[in-house]
């Protein structure tokens, strides 16, 4: 068992032995051999401060004639994210790792291995690997090592990249910075059942990128466990995407701050249904909180698809949120509409502030437009609400399946100037179930166009909805009942 600075550079670093015996020859050099009564041979390395951190890994590795095996680096869940042949050649890099690695051979057969990756855990492992289900070790010397190093090169972005753009397709969003402003981002809260529709959303985004030839803008996905990152990044290779997506593990965001121990508790325990709202809310606050700049972010089911994405729609999203209006119509107090903006007022409305009426709160608005939300104004609503419920912690643990995300902003922002019209003389329709013609009597009547439409508005008169809306996406496509 070897431990700690000495070693590594880092105080308390934990190094176990799976399998893999490594022995010190000198002090720059170490055998690394096999051991047959396990399947797995590794070294795993622990520490608390690796979680979430870029790391290089660098090694001069001489392989010895006694073995046959494979170099690799390990992570947990039976993951080998990089493997390296004998020669030196990389038969396996994970794109959800982000790995940068180099390679540079000598000629009395070793090569000097660099490796720059993002540790999921507090931990990785260096060690042996095979083109086989199983290790079967012979306990032989398989590989010396020199000069070995890990250092940790700082925190990570928020974001990790489980998909990176092929060099050679898609439009580049280097290239078009022009269309890049103002900074847009699409947030997507999602977890495996839900695959299927973020498959046709992720598709739908590309389709539409590649034939207007305007790059995407960021693509995050706000996942809860670190099994959901490995699965969309293997779903993301899959699709062979010409864009970046992002993950945002979103319990992780929380793990560093003691006040949000109630939130992690919460979400582990489902949120009282209101899981969805609490990843969007965590995801959001994590983005804002890391954002350099102002950023737009539009934050979109994974039932969503794109109908098309041209330069305007940066010009028009923010359009759209700079008028700060919002649209719908009156509800009954014994509805569950009612209900739900209700108790999404109660987070956020002091009894009578300033003077809001109750007939505002009876305007159930959710989902008329795409829900879209400021840095600025997201750091805004968390000061306010935190200052109201005794903390963000307090306010995070709080959420339940009633307390729509959208809808606090909204009742938020109305507080600050914002406008909640009722189109409720034109139709007594929520706006998920607008029909057409009544959606582009509002439109007509008020001068606003939403970016989006549900699937049944829109599949209900395509050619009309396609001329008279041209809408970028439509919401709600798994209820539509179109399968994938």
């Amino acid at each position: 068992m070897l431990y700690g600075k000495a070693m590594f550079g880092i105080d308390g670093i934990v190094l176990r032995e799976i399998g893999a015996k490594l022995s010190r020859i000198d002090s720059e050099s170490f055998s690394l051999r096999d051991d047959p009564d396990l399947t797995w041979q590794v070294i795993e390395l622990r520490h608390p401060d690796l979680s979430r951190k870029t790391i290089e890994f660098s090694a001069v590795i001489t392989p010895l004639g006694t073995g046959n095996s494979l170099f690799c680096l390990h992570h947990f869940g039976d993951v080998d994210f990089l493997i390296v042949a004998r020669d030196g050649a990389i038969l396996h890099s994970d794109p959800r790792f982000s790995i940068d690695c180099t390679v540079k051979p000598s000629l009395d057969g070793s090569f000097a291995l660099t490796a720059r990756f993002t540790c999921l855990e507090p931990g990785f492992a260096f060690g042996l690997a095979n083109t086989r289900s199983l290790y079967s070790g012979t306990r032989t010397e398989q590989f010396v090592l020199r000069h070995l190093q890990v250092r940790v090169l700082g925190r990570n972005d928020v974001c990790q990249i489980i998909h990176r753009r092929p060099a050679s397709t898609g439009p580049s969003r280097e290239a078009a910075a022009d269309a890049r402003r103002p900074p847009l981002r699409i947030a997507v809260p999602v977890h495996p059942p839900k695959a299927v529709w973020l498959n046709q959303l992720l598709l739908s985004l590309d389709r539409s990128s590649l034939e207007s030839g305007v790059p995407l803008c960021e693509i995050v996905l706000l996942l809860t466990s670190r099994e959901d990152t490995l699965f969309f990044g293997t779903l993301c290779a899959t699709l062979n995407l010409s864009f970046e997506v992002k993950a945002l593990h979103i319990r992780e965001t929380l793990l560093d701050d003691p006040s949000m121990a109630d939130v992690v508790a919460h979400l582990d325990g489902g949120a009282h249904g209101g899981m969805a709202v609490l990843k969007k809310l965590v995801g959001l606050r994590a983005l804002a909180l890391n954002d350099r700049e102002d950023v737009l972010t539009m934050c979109i089911d994974a039932d969503t698809l794109c109908m098309r994405w041209d330069k305007e729609i940066f010009s028009r999203v923010l359009d759209n949120y700079i008028e700060r209006r919002f649209f719908g119509t009156s509800v009954s107090p014994d509805s569950i509409y009612y209900k739900i903006n209700a108790a999404s007022a109660e987070k956020v409305i002091d009894d009578a502030a300033n003077g809001y009426a109750i007939a505002e709160i009876s305007i159930y608005s959710w989902f008329f437009d795409v829900p879209t939300y400021s840095s600025r104004d997201i750091l805004s609503f968390f000061d306010h609400v935190g200052d109201r419920a005794g903390g963000v912690g307090a306010f995070l643990a709080s959420i339940e399946w009633h307390t729509f995300e959208h809808t606090m902003f909204i009742f938020y922002l109305s507080q600050h100037g914002a406008i909640l019209e009722n189109y409720a003389d034109i139709s007594d329709a929520i706006p998920e179930l607008l029909e057409l013609q009544k959606l582009r009597n509002i439109i007509d009547r008020f001068g606003y166009f939403p970016l989006w439409l549900t699937a049944a508005t829109f599949f209900a008169a395509p050619a009309d909805a396609a001329k008279n809306i041209n809408p970028y996406f439509l919401s709600h496509y798994d209820r539509f009942g179109l399968a994938a």
